[in-house]
């Protein structure tokens, strides 16, 4: 059973809404603008499946609108069908050309309008189901590595803008070679979506992300999380995974599976690149696995050297 779409329906009119309302309440849920800022507005807040956007408005045109909204990354992906009583060929070419799916010409023929509504949404649900597919790691079904660079951009200047802090923790699956040669591969693979689910656990959607950075190692990204309450974060990641007593043999760190844990929390700045925070991140886990594995480790920026200060967090 597929979630209730929604629809942003942004005209000025109060019989054109009245209409649209009518026509639609009992198939999605609506959220209705009278001008173009509240749709801007609302647009971001609620990010609805499908905007039936008005051209002319009292305040911005819906030209304008669509604009803004491709101009931010958070709502440039939305779809947009024009409603207009403008129907040239003209003014189509250029609704069009904005990147909207439909142009919608008033006075509205009902079935017409509803039957060319359901074909977006239904085109916009397998986008969407597409785009997630396409940045899901196939094996374990956390982020891949292509969605995580998109993602770590994105919140790394979010934050940034906010003057938040930004976590992230780095895990290897200790020993995972030696697992695979002793176990054999599938067993591995079985490993890999466990210590996965573990990480989802223990980072809720709400904190953060979880992905697989490339074989046996992933990250997790925690925006807006302090260093202490990360670093629970990551006690837990480890507790649950040794929890599941999966026998290693081969293991120098324990007799059962175990993960070691590299971890930094900084406040970002606009003036620099993410990519400080991901060598940050990547040293900390060499040092724990270097400091004999199945530990969290953790990179401090309180001063400067060859080889920066680390807070050693034993299991």
């Amino acid at each position: 059973m597929f979630e209730q779409q929604t629809i942003l329906i942004v005209d000025d009119e109060w019989m054109d809404r009245s209409i649209l309302t009518e026509l639609l309440k009992n198939d999605y849920r609506l959220i209705l603008a009278k001008n173009g800022e509240q749709a801007v507005h609302k647009a971001a807040k609620y990010l609805p499946d499908l905007i039936l956007l008005d051209v002319v408005l009292p305040d911005i045109s819906g030209y304008e609108v669509q604009r803004r909204l491709r101009e931010q990354q958070r709502t440039r992906h939305l779809a947009v069908a024009f409603i207009t009583s403008q129907d040239s060929a003209d003014d189509e070419a250029y609704g069009i050309s904005l990147g909207a799916y439909d142009y919608i010409t008033k006075p509205f023929h009902l079935a017409v309008v509803k039957a060319r509504i359901a074909n977006i949404l239904r085109l916009e649900r397998q986008r969407a189901l597409l785009e997630k597919l396409a940045s899901l790691d196939g094996l374990t079904e956390v982020h891949n590595r292509r969605k995580f660079d998109e993602i770590l951009i994105e919140e790394f200047h979010r934050c940034a803008s906010w003057e938040a802090p930004l976590s992230m923790a780095m895990l290897d699956v200790d020993h995972f070679k030696a697992f695979n040669d002793c176990y054999g591969h599938g067993k591995g693979d079985d490993v890999l979506k466990l210590v996965a689910r573990c990480m989802r656990v223990s980072v809720p959607l709400s904190s953060g992300y979880v992905a697989r950075y490339g074989g046996e190692e992933f990250v997790m990204l925690m925006p807006g999380v302090s260093e202490q309450d990360s670093m629970g974060i990551c006690r837990q990641t480890i507790q649950l995974v040794q929890d599941l007593n999966v026998p290693h043999e081969k293991s120098t760190a324990a007799d059962v599976l175990t993960v070691s844990i590299g971890g930094v929390t900084v406040f970002p700045s606009l003036e620099e690149s993410p990519s400080r925070i991901l060598r940050q991140a990547d040293f900390a886990l060499y040092s724990a696995k270097k400091a004999g594995r199945n530990r969290i480790l953790w990179y401090t920026e309180c001063a400067e050297s060859a080889e920066p200060p680390l807070v050693n967090q034993l299991n």
